[in-house]
């Protein structure tokens, strides 16, 4: 009985903890140096912990998050070069988007104070494109026969490599093809020569019951895409929370291109 009650226990905390479970990749970029994209990147991990205070016999994990920033530098290819710790901090709260801030706002004092001959990036444009295929900016598509994944930007083929975020094999979300990935959302940056294109991709469970009760708050037009509400003009507030799915796992993926007018 004793030893039943142990299992049991065992399987509880596990099963809570995995609820909880998501992981996300996100890249802010700041400026060009030296031919060189600069950006402050940041991987977000959702799980959770036991408050010790807490005497009840089954108590479920409340939730924190893990936030591990970098400085990233690509070349003008989208090509991560080379990466460079930031700062780690854990949020025992249910939003991270404040300790996001908070790093944020020091990453870019890290590197103005490192790259001084910096061209900052200016905030273009943004839309939460919850979980489509297909967006107003941006596509994806896997071919089949050739297995290959592209971005489709301006009626372009950006052919991409999921190979670099294979170290989130270990999320039972992960796949390194874009038949399981949707698109969360879409940005683009610019300077006076180029344009940066962001879209995050992600999957997870819950995405019919999402779009659905998207489509009801939007039952006027039935569109899923929209217009977040918060300001993204300038560089000091271009950082936002990403939407989840449940269980998700997501990542950001950069294109670079020469500035176009739309």
């Amino acid at each position: 009985m004793k030893f039943t009650l142990l299992l049991y226990f065992s399987l509880y905390a596990s099963v809570s903890f995995a609820c909880l479970s998501t992981t996300q990749f996100k890249i802010f970029p700041i400026g060009i140096s030296n031919s060189k994209i600069i950006t402050f990147d940041v991987y977000i991990y959702r799980g959770g912990y036991i408050d010790k205070k807490n005497t009840d016999d089954f108590v479920f994990p409340k939730t924190s998050w893990s936030l591990k920033s970098f400085i990233g530098i690509y070349d003008l290819n989208g090509k991560l070069i080379s990466k460079e710790a930031l700062d780690v901090s854990e949020i025992r709260k249910d939003e991270y988007l404040k300790g996001l801030k908070i790093s944020y706002k020091k990453g870019i004092q890290t590197i103005k104070s490192k790259f001084k001959n910096l061209t900052f990036f200016e905030p273009e444009y943004i839309s939460f494109c919850n979980f489509q295929k297909k967006c107003e900016i941006l596509e994806i598509i896997h071919t089949k026969k050739t297995q290959k994944n592209f971005l489709i930007y301006q009626n372009k083929k950006q052919l991409i490599n999921l190979n670099r975020f294979k170290e989130f094999k270990r999320s039972m979300q992960y796949s390194d093809d874009l038949t399981s990935y949707y698109i969360s959302s879409t940005r683009t940056y610019k300077t006076d020569k180029f344009e940066i294109v962001i879209g995050h991709l992600q999957n997870g469970q819950g995405l019919s019951t999402h779009q659905t009760s998207i489509n009801k708050n939007n039952s006027e037009n039935n569109k899923l895409e929209n217009k977040p509400d918060f300001e993204f003009n300038k560089l000091e507030n271009a950082v936002y929370k990403e939407p989840l799915l449940h269980h998700a796992y997501g990542f950001d993926f950069l294109i670079v291109s020469k500035k176009q007018k739309r």
